[in-house]
């Protein structure tokens, strides 16, 4: 038997594996795969990648600031950004020729993947092959042809193949159909292996890893005022009620304050509480309910008292020194929260200063808004950037191994 025919098993095997190893890599992530491939038609990612490019991403576990990336828009498709910032769980993008940042915020569920490849001026030729089906028949035609070229039939006729059986009885290694196919499965996997193992030491063992901290400002407002001559159904004005001013002449406002954060946060801060007197013009003057007080924790309350007398005092003075008169003004209150935060080797500031608005006019004050219970109840989240350090994976066929 010649060294031609034993040698064909090794051939299809690399063959096979090389056809793997460019599905593995290049397969569209439509049929399973890790990259995306996207034609660039604007000009907002200018001078970096131009009208016409074809650019290759590939899927991340995480994405960070400064990320080149591909989202998939809910209106017009795929967009090609850079990632600038990030709140909460959405991210800010903006092309590099723009001076605007995109109005729709992806999550990270809708990125499609991260910058990989750029092939400048290439995206009319992939027009033809980019679509899955077409990819599929290309790889389809790629393995029929291997199978052809590495499978020849046998030609030795039937009066050959039993003389050589008769005369063949020497003892030993029989290269049989058999032991064809075991070298074949054999090579794949040996193959297949190496392909990994090589791909494998070609990265590092371990990958940072955003992992933000995220907490969240909770805040409660209250009031209450006395009630007379049986106005309201409860003795004393609840927070929701309208303030009559023919009849209430002052009423307590206070406020309670916690932040939800994982344990071993260590948290300090100051906290104010002020009222502001504002019109549509954006004038407005402050009054001082709470001065500055330190705090340290997670939560801590606060309380009160507004006379609406001084209110009053104020928007006179406004109208008298300006000539102006309104027929309602804005009177809001304001907490003013600065907080340090400590998490491990982790240091952030923030400041939380929700509002809680009443329109004030000559009869009433009442909140400024349809929604109350939110109003009442107003939240912020905080996020502090921070990385972790895991082991590294190898992505095929959208498993990480």
């Amino acid at each position: 038997m010649g060294f031609h025919k034993k040698r064909k098993p090794f051939l299809a095997s690399i063959i096979f594996v090389l056809v793997l190893f460019i599905w593995i890599v290049f397969a569209p992530h439509q049929l399973g795969g890790r990259v995306a491939y996207v034609i660039l038609t604007g000009s907002s990612m200018q001078p970096g990648y131009s009208r016409g490019d074809l650019v290759v991403v590939r899927q991340n576990k995480y994405y960070q600031i400064g990320d080149v990336v591909a989202y998939q828009h809910p209106n017009i498709g795929p967009v090609f950004h850079r990632i600038v910032d990030r709140q909460g769980e959405v991210f800010l993008l903006q092309g590099d020729n723009n001076t605007w940042i995109d109005s729709y915020r992806p999550t990270p569920e809708e990125v499609i993947g991260k910058i990989w490849l750029r092939l400048a001026k290439a995206g009319d030729i992939v027009r033809l092959v980019r679509t899955p089906a077409l990819f599929v028949i290309m790889v389809l035609g790629v393995v029929g042809f291997a199978i052809m070229n590495t499978t020849e039939p046998d030609k030795t006729n039937k009066k050959t193949k039993t003389r050589k059986r008769k005369g063949d009885k020497r003892k030993g290694f029989q290269y049989t159909e058999k032991t064809q196919e075991t070298i074949f499965t054999i090579s794949i996997i040996g193959l297949i292996s190496m392909v990994l193992a090589i791909i494998s030491f070609s990265r590092p063992i371990n990958i940072s890893a955003q992992d933000d901290l995220v907490m969240l400002h909770e805040g409660s407002f209250g009031y209450s005022a006395e009630a007379r001559y049986n106005i309201y159904d409860e003795n004393t004005v609840l927070p929701g009620d309208p303030i009559f001013r023919q009849i209430t002449e002052n009423f307590i406002v206070d406020f309670s304050y916690s932040l939800l954060s994982e344990n071993g946060t260590n948290l300090q801060g100051t906290y104010s509480l002020v009222g502001e007197v504002r019109d549509v013009s954006g004038w407005k003057h402050t009054l001082i309910i709470q001065s500055e007080t330190e705090f340290e924790g997670s939560t801590f309350s606060t309380s009160g008292e507004v006379d609406i007398k001084d209110i009053q005092s104020v928007i006179n003075n406004f109208e008298l020194r300006t000539g102006i008169k309104r027929s309602s003004y804005i009177f809001a209150v304001r907490p003013i929260i600065s907080i340090q935060a400590k998490a491990g080797d982790l240091k952030s500031q923030n400041t939380f200063s929700p509002s809680l608005e009443f329109v004030f006019d000559d009869f009433l004050l009442y909140i400024n808004s349809s929604e109350i219970k939110e109003h009442l109840n107003p939240t912020q989240s905080w996020m502090i950037p921070r990385t972790k350090t895991e082991p590294n994976s190898l992505g095929i066929f959208s498993i990480d191994l």
